[in-house]
């Protein structure tokens, strides 16, 4: 992937990860995500939906490449909700055959 691409990509994961991080940061501070009026919900949904396609058009490897980047510097930088908002956008992506499993991955690339 080119440089350019590359940022591309990383741009949109960490856009994602962002809304996991809010939707995270609301669940500290009132306890669940369920006072979340519909409206809201519903936005946030069609908000991720929208970050997906995005992501959707690179390729799994190389969406996993750039998590694992994310994954390495927010452990460097001790952010522990980032962290846990990164695990919960990757999974998504991996439940819907997005991105590469870290195992397949490190089989295929390491």
């Amino acid at each position: 992937m080119n440089p350019i691409s590359a940022f591309m990509l990383g741009r949109k994961v960490s856009k994602m990860v962002d809304i996991f991080e809010k939707v995270e940061a609301f669940k500290a501070t009132y306890g669940s995500t369920h006072v979340f009026s519909n409206e809201t919900s519903e936005a946030i949904e069609q908000e991720v939906e929208a970050v997906i396609k995005k992501i959707q058009k690179y390729q799994p490897h190389e969406i996993t490449k750039v998590f694992i980047g994310h994954i390495q510097f927010n452990h460097e930088m001790g952010q522990t909700v980032r962290l846990k908002s990164i695990e919960k956008a990757f999974n998504m992506l991996l439940k819907m055959g997005v991105a590469m499993s870290l195992e397949t991955f490190e089989a295929v690339h390491m």
